[in-house]
């Protein structure tokens, strides 16, 4: 008796409803977090502690990069799943249309992106190759793009993925190669720290309040090697969903399985971006210990990471029928310009700022930013979050998707759509 094959998640309406969903609260969780950090940037540094003490622990978890995080491991969990769907038709197929369509995907919107911000901020021409490159963080400090960092350790990852994902469909421990390569990758975070005499104490509250950026910290947040640990959790989710395996096919039919993963994820979430790290004087932040502080700097993405895979693996797996919120066509909309919104918010954050402040006079938004109330950050984070989703449709439209198609169209075989 033959047992049923049973389909692939991302088959599911639902599942990929869910997937928008967790995007799109992602990217509103980047935005709200360079709001932030505008307002740490712009404010006289003597308000700075004031403003922090305005805004109540509930925006503690905006302080922290918890979105980009999450983008990366459903980034490789995707694409992990692509490929595992797609390894019937041999391998060097699938690196040429793979490469094809990560290509086409990022390479289009990603120089528009880099023209943009090359003529409004006028950096050198070592700097405009070396973003040209994606090896603005790994061959030097800085990348034109705002978030260009994040866009290197994409490719680099990208372009690795095939084959690692060839080689662990082949072995006969997948995870345990993958735990393995998660433990390696937070080894070199805590290998880095070690190596450098920095006081990391209250690291994060002195980077918000006094500017006072260590060199560590830029190291460990910027440099690609040191933000893998997303990628390798969201593989490791992709290899635990193939349709078939044990861990699917508990998630799939126990929905308490399913809400212990999304609620102990969540909780974890909770407890580690909850505490207030951006402020020297509470007591409860417990970045005030050496040893604490080295084991955040060191493991608290990966530990974060983990949680968001969690979560995603409880949503995605979600039967069906249930949870209709999840197909709200906001997060549809956000989820699908998501890339085009990562690139441009940063100027769309100062729009709202004028907007919500009225005035576009330096001097007076500096005054503003160190004044702002809890309910003027969150109506620049809207503002700025609706600016950039209206002038992302358009650029998605006809500066990523019309590209992207033309490409795909011109390097593609018949046989390979």
């Amino acid at each position: 008796m033959n047992t049923p094959v049973e389909p692939d998640l991302l088959q599911s309406k639902l599942a990929r409803a869910w997937i928008d969903l967790f995007r799109a609260v992602a990217i509103a969780q980047v935005v709200v977090f360079h709001v932030l950090f505008a307002v740490a940037r712009f404010a006289p540094k003597e308000a700075i502690p004031g403003f922090i003490d305005r805004l109540p622990g509930a925006l503690n978890v905006f302080w922290e990069p918890v979105g980009v995080d999450a983008i990366f491991v459903v980034s490789a969990f995707l694409l992990t799943r692509g490929l595992l769907a797609n390894a019937s038709t041999g391998f060097p197929a699938n690196l040429r249309v793979y490469a094809i369509k990560r290509l086409s995907r990022i390479l289009p919107l990603y120089y528009v992106a880099l023209a943009f911000y090359a003529l409004v901020e006028g950096p050198s021409w070592q700097s405009i190759i070396l973003s040209a490159f994606f090896l603005g963080h790994t061959l030097s400090d800085t990348n034109v793009i705002p978030v260009g960092w994040s866009m290197e350790v994409m490719v680099l990852v990208y372009l690795a993925l095939p084959f690692v994902v060839f080689w662990l469909a082949r072995s006969r421990r997948p995870l345990l190669w993958l735990t393995v390569l998660l433990l390696i990758s937070v080894a070199v975070r805590f290998l880095a720290i070690a190596m450098d005499d920095t006081d990391l104490t209250l690291f994060f509250a002195r980077i918000v309040a006094i500017g006072d950026i260590p060199t560590i910290t830029s190291e460990l947040y910027y440099r690609p090697w040191h933000r893998l640990s997303p990628f390798v959790i969201g593989v490791a989710l992709g290899f635990l969903c193939m349709p078939g395996s044990r861990a699917y096919l508990a998630m799939k039919r126990s929905r308490l399985s399913r809400n212990v993963l999304v609620m102990t994820g969540l909780a974890v979430l909770i407890a580690l971006n909850w505490l207030p790290i951006q402020r020297t004087e509470a007591s409860w932040n417990l970045t005030r210990y050496d040893w604490v502080a080295t084991w955040y700097l060191g493991g608290a993405y990966a530990v974060s990471s983990l949680a968001v895979a969690m979560i995603l693996a409880g949503l995605v797996t979600t039967q069906d029928g249930q949870a209709r919120f999840a197909e709200m066509k906001v997060f549809g909309l956000l989820s699908r310009n998501i890339f085009a919104i990562y690139l441009f918010h940063f100027p769309c954050i100062l729009v709202a700022a004028i907007i919500v402040f009225a005035t576009a006079r330096r001097a007076e938004l500096e005054i503003a930013f160190g004044q702002a109330n809890v309910g003027q950050i969150v109506a620049i984070s809207v503002v700025a979050l609706a600016i950039s989703l209206t002038i992302a449709i358009p650029i998605t439209k006809y500066l990523e998707v019309a590209p992207q198609n033309w490409l795909r169209r011109r390097f593609m075989s018949e046989q390979n759509p």
